[in-house]
């Protein structure tokens, strides 16, 4: 199984940067990789146990992704498990975790994935690692951004790096 973790700063504290992140009415106006996303089964908030389909928009097209929570602590951690196996993806589990420091709070976003088909999980994994690692970046700056905005403070870059092992 493979495994990424990015990490980066967020200009509010955990609880309100975890908010923005669930608050599905206005998730698709800010997240650049999760298209069309919406919670089913007549949710009407995040929680343990809801479900959300989404679009997946990459560089070669889109995924149809199911996912289930199997863990949410609101403020702290919330982790998804993928239900289906869209395109490349046989496998799929991800969770962000939020902590407060100082200045705001970091998020931690982690996922566990094997691809498909198995033998060409050698040169499939190292691929979509680092597909992976740049959605995940792209996706917690763009959620440092909406936290900035929503506060109606200006855009500043904040440093989103990887987590290493």
């Amino acid at each position: 199984m493979s495994r990424i973790s990015v990490k980066s700063e967020m200009p509010a504290p955990a609880d309100e940067v975890f908010d923005v992140l669930h608050d599905y009415d206005h998730r698709q106006e800010w997240d650049p990789v999760m298209r069309n996303t919406r919670l089913t089964g007549g949710q009407r908030e995040a929680k343990l146990g809801a479900k959300r389909h989404s679009r997946v928009a990459y560089q070669l097209g889109n995924l149809e992704v199911d996912e289930e929570y199997v863990t949410f602590h609101p403020g702290e951690l919330a982790a998804l498990r993928m239900l289906n196996h869209p395109g490349f993806l046989e496998s799929f589990g991800s969770c962000t975790r939020h902590k407060n420091t100082p200045g705001g709070s970091v998020a931690i976003y982690s996922a566990n994935f094997h691809t498909k088909p198995k033998w060409l999980r050698p040169v499939m994994e190292p691929l979509a690692s680092a597909w992976l690692m740049f959605e995940a970046r792209r996706h917690l700056s763009s959620l440092a951004k909406e936290v900035q905005r929503r506060q109606g403070q200006p855009f500043g870059a904040l440093p989103v790096m990887p987590v290493l092992p």
